[in-house]
């Protein structure tokens, strides 16, 4: 699950879907047996999420922090 948490952090993820594409391919390359990835927001922060793994071989959570979107202005 550290690689895990680790390698999904380091995905520098902008959106939830982004977030659960990085656990679901880090979880592939550790664990060949598909594995269930949920993510949620956390009430107290808009800027983090929640990751939950929940498979027959590895359960576990952790939580992420978004990447800021980058914000652009026109001239």
């Amino acid at each position: 699950m550290t690689i895990v948490e680790a390698e999904t952090r380091s995905a520098a993820a902008k959106t939830a879907e982004q977030v659960k594409n990085a656990a679901e391919t880090s979880l592939s390359r550790v664990i060949s047996a598909p594995q269930r990835v949920e993510v949620c927001g956390v009430a107290q922060a808009s800027s983090e999420l929640r990751v939950h793994v929940c498979g027959p071989d590895l359960f576990g959570g952790f939580t992420v922090r978004l990447q800021p979107v980058a914000r652009r202005t026109l001239h």
